[in-house]
């Protein structure tokens, strides 16, 4: 297997992660890709597919993460106004 496909390997397992919700694994996946790459000539025209599927699984990945930051934003939010919900029914039945 050349280098390359194990750069694009790297890239696909933490794009997979990234579809699961794996944060975590997507970060060490990450780590393990750019290790990777900067062992390869990147400047080198036969490279321009490969960091074109890169590009491509970044743009992914960053469109997950904005969908789990939103929703994990709404949960948040959601969270906040039961326990203000509560917090106001407690008080009101204290009284």
């Amino acid at each position: 297997m050349t280098h390359v496909h194990v750069v694009l390997e790297a890239s696909e397992r933490m794009l997979c992660s990234a579809k699961s919700g794996d944060w975590s694994e997507v970060s060490q996946h990450a780590a393990e890709r750019d290790r990777l790459l900067h062992s390869l000539p990147v400047q080198d025209p036969s490279m321009r597919e490969l960091l074109t599927a890169l590009q491509a699984h970044n743009e992914q990945v960053i469109a997950l993460v904005t969908q789990a930051r939103e929703e994990a934003g709404a949960a948040m939010e959601q969270h906040h106004r039961t326990h203000r919900a509560l917090t106001t029914y407690l008080d009101a039945a204290a009284e």
